[in-house]
């Protein structure tokens, strides 16, 4: 695997629907900094996409940006 394929097959790594690319993937990572860089920052906005409203229903405040002022996204 190249860290091209990486990129390019990473949301289908995600989906969990192949075990032989999951498999490739994880060894990838383990051995491509870069890629393993790349995996932790979309785990992080896959997370925080999550967990967030566009907006808070009361207030109006914009969560996301609410959520990012207030914790430290490493």
């Amino acid at each position: 695997m190249t860290c091209a394929e990486f990129s390019r097959f990473y949301s289908d790594f995600r989906d969990g629907n192949d075990p032989a690319l999951a498999a490739s993937m994880r060894w990838h990572a383990t051995h491509c900094a870069t890629c393993a860089q790349h995996a932790r920052t979309m785990l992080i906005g896959s997370d925080v996409a999550a967990r967030c409203a566009i907006e808070h229903e009361d207030t109006g405040e914009h969560s996301l940006s609410a959520l990012f002022a207030t914790q430290r996204i490493a």
